[in-house]
């Protein structure tokens, strides 16, 4: 039976899957990939949810590094205390990312400011659509 997650995480859509986030890739094996995900602060269970910003530790990045994103979490993750998983990220484009599922808040709770994040992920390769919006690259 699956934990609910005890984070404050808060996207603005409900995403409850991969294809939720992540509408289109150019290449699978180019722009998705995995990361080492690491719960190193707190002695409680860090739950990591569908579209969780990650730094280049594999760690949650909060709202105030923002810029410092370098993949999305694309599936959700429980980690206890100290322990580290295996997550399917991802971590380039060309892709295009539904801008409705990104997350509002961090880990914490901390608001993340959403041209922020869209200019890190930006910086990634990454392109945005809004739900409902046709998958139209290059316009």
């Amino acid at each position: 039976m699956a934990k609910a997650s005890t984070m404050p995480f808060d996207s603005g859509a409900s995403v409850k899957s991969e294809s939720d986030l992540l509408k289109w890739v150019c290449n699978q094996e180019y722009c998705v990939g995995t990361m080492v995900v690491t719960n190193a602060a707190g002695s409680s269970e860090l739950a990591i949810d569908i579209g969780t910003p990650l730094g280049n530790t594999g760690a949650p990045i909060a709202a105030a590094d923002i810029a410092n994103t370098k993949a999305l979490a694309l599936q959700r993750i429980f980690i206890g205390a100290g322990d580290t998983q295996l997550c399917k990220v991802a971590l380039r484009g060309p892709a295009l990312l539904n801008m409705d599922a990104l997350p509002t808040k961090d880990t914490a709770g901390a608001t993340i400011t959403a041209a922020a994040l869209q200019a890190a992920l930006q910086g990634l390769g990454f392109q945005f659509i809004e739900e409902g919006e046709p998958a139209v690259i290059g316009t």
